[in-house]
């Protein structure tokens, strides 16, 4: 098992197919896998997706909202290897450095992407760090990638299903680049054609380089005819930016219509051998089309489009408000005449909850040059079950194939629009006040954390502030915030979210919230806010409040809390969680609690 650095390595490359005619690749494997049954949290392995050089895929099953979902573990088999129990442990110590680096590329891939919610980008159900390393937990997206779907086709798709595919990966790049962040690995085995075709974008594409820049050369990590020339060196005048994302979607482009990648852009530099499209391909696509891709792939950045209104205006393609799935490649003839019909695009929903309170969370720039600017979201393989032909991918599926042997997924995020029929089983359970539950956990609270608040900004003028304050503890302990929004009737679990998967709190040194990554903004309806705080010896799980994932944190009605409460053997405890320790360590169950009431009032015009 070679632990080499060198240029010769393809599997830091190299995703391992996993079915039916792959099996035979775990015996060879480098990683060693947690077994099917293992538990982390609530979250159940069921099956290995894949694996790359930088991590495995399992598929698993979260027993806390009852569906399936795909649980990534930080593991560069180059670097690390399993030790006992669930543990990473280094290969050799010469390996700390990039191992750290990569690991903090992977925490931020997880709050790049707890940013976002896109139907054409992955989102983040929960991320953790644990068992020296770390994980991600996504939802589970299965289907093809656009390069397996373009290579089942004995001709290349029509310009309609072009433009279809094009609609919701340019909202989601737009999306990105407003905020700051740079995608930087677009290719064809980044894009997932899931369900009914309509693409997502895998692989956010630092931690690759971050882990390359250390360990290997950066050739290998690049993927030739895909990234511009400014994405193989910092060169002084030259810079990364929309521009260069829109390089990579152009090459894409380009190969989906001919078949070839275009010329690296690094020979490109000494001899530009690129032939354009308008002259080598005209006449079964629109001359807008091929012209726009032209552009795309212009050698100097500054002759690209500079944003994706601009290439819009090029392709003449109006911004796509319906949704609309893709139609399968496989099923459209190939014609010899352009259509230029505009297609649809995935538009964004969010929830009652995430609308009313706007988490906030800093832009990240992406640099070549910045280490734990965004990471890699490993390119994922097809789970053994499946049997799909392997050049098929499995990601993540939030609602099962109804061919699935698994356990059917059952969504209880959304309340019923209408009441349901009697008898109903939770109706039979008395609601437990939530004022109740509140007291009852600040009455078993230990006095030894002496929990104190200062700077305590009260009231909050909606629209303007935000929640704002310091704790200070005579012990240390694992943090957690619980706020009550009478306003709305809405239950949040602030601390810890997706952004913040682990705070913890030293004994005499004030922690001032919001730490750095979030904040929680004072909106209409103006009204009362109740916060718990709780200071924990030992970390803590929240199973019997039924609260479901809304964007970084998880969130549920006062009236599906209380329900909750009264079918809990922990009754009104269960408000402050359980604690959650390793099987056979210690378990203290102690804890600090503190209330604290806050007023939002309206901003004076």
């Amino acid at each position: 098992m070679t632990t080499s650095s060198s240029p010769q390595m393809p599997r830091d490359e190299q995703t391992i197919v996993l079915g039916s005619a792959a099996a035979a690749h775990v015996a060879d494997s480098p990683h060693d896998f947690l077994p099917s049954g293992t538990r982390l949290h609530e979250f159940e392995i069921t099956g290995l997706i894949g694996e790359g050089g930088f991590g495995v895929v399992y598929q698993a099953y979260d027993h806390l909202l009852l569906r399936r979902v795909a649980l990534k573990e930080y593991l560069p088999a180059s670097l690390a290897a399993r030790g006992q129990d669930q543990s990473v442990v280094l290969r050799s110590q010469r390996h700390a450095d990039s191992f750290a680096k990569g690991l903090e590329s992977f925490i931020n891939e997880a709050r790049l992407l707890a940013r976002f919610d896109h139907p054409a980008l992955v989102k983040v159900h929960r991320f953790w760090q644990a068992n020296e390393t770390a994980y991600l937990v996504m939802p589970y997206y299965e289907g093809p990638t656009l390069k397996a779907a373009i290579q089942s086709l004995p001709a290349p798709p029509d310009e309609p299903w072009i433009r279809g595919l094009l609609g919701p990966l340019l909202d989601a790049l737009e999306l990105l680049h407003q905020q700051g962040c740079l995608h930087r690995d677009i290719a064809p085995d980044n894009i997932l054609l899931p369900g009914a075709g309509r693409p997502v974008l895998l692989d956010f594409g630092a931690a690759r380089r971050v882990i390359g820049d250390m360990t290997q050369a950066l050739t290998v990590i690049l993927k030739p005819g895909y990234a511009p020339i400014e994405q193989y060196a910092e060169m002084p005048g030259i810079r990364q930016g929309p521009w260069t994302d829109l390089y990579a979607l152009g090459a894409v482009l380009h190969w989906i219509i001919t078949g070839q990648t275009p010329p690296p852009a690094v020979g490109r530099m000494l001899r530009d051998s690129y032939e354009a499209l308008t002259t080598r391909t005209g006449g079964r696509y629109s001359e807008a089309l091929l012209h726009g891709i032209d552009r795309c792939l212009a050698l100097k950045g500054e002759d690209r489009p500079q944003s994706v209104a601009q290439l819009r205006a090029l392709l003449g393609q109006a911004t796509p408000v319906e949704t609309k799935a893709l139609p399968a490649p496989a099923a459209i003839p190939a014609q010899e005449s352009a259509s230029a019909s505009e297609p649809d695009s995935s538009s964004q929903i969010g929830s009652d909850w995430s609308k009313r309170r706007r988490w906030r969370t800093p832009a990240l720039t992406l640099s070549a040059t910045v280490a734990a600017a965004v990471a890699a979201s490993l390119l994922l393989g097809e789970r053994p079950e499946a049997q799909a032909p392997q050049s098929a991918t499995s990601a993540s599926l939030e609602h099962p194939p109804a061919t699935t042997t698994q356990t059917p997924t059952v969504e209880p995020i959304a309340a019923p629009m209408t009441p349901p029929p009697a008898p109903v089983a939770i109706a039979t359970a008395t609601p437990i006040g939530l004022e109740a539950a509140w007291q009852t956990v600040l009455t078993a609270a230990s006095p030894d954390y002496g929990l104190s608040v200062s700077g305590l900004k009260n009231p909050l003028q909606v629209g303007r502030d935000s929640l704002s304050l310091a704790l200070d503890s005579r012990r240390d302990g694992w943090l957690y915030l619980l706020l009550w929004d009478r306003a709305n009737g809405q239950v949040g679990l602030l601390l810890p979210n997706a952004v913040d998967p682990a705070p913890q709190i030293k004994a005499g040194q004030p922690l001032r919230l919001p730490r750095p990554g979030w904040q929680y903004q004072a909106d209409l309806p103006a009204g009362n806010w109740d916060i718990l705080l709780l200071v924990s010896e030992s970390r803590r799980e929240f199973p019997d409040l039924a609260l479901s994932r809304d964007g970084i944190m998880l969130a549920a009605p006062r009236e599906r809390i209380e329900q909750a409460l009264a079918r809990s053997g922990a009754g009104n405890l269960a408000l402050a969680g359980q604690p959650d320790c390793a099987p056979g360590a210690p378990c203290p169950s102690s804890y600090g609690a503190l209330h604290l009431s806050v007023r939002e009032i309206e901003a004076p015009r």
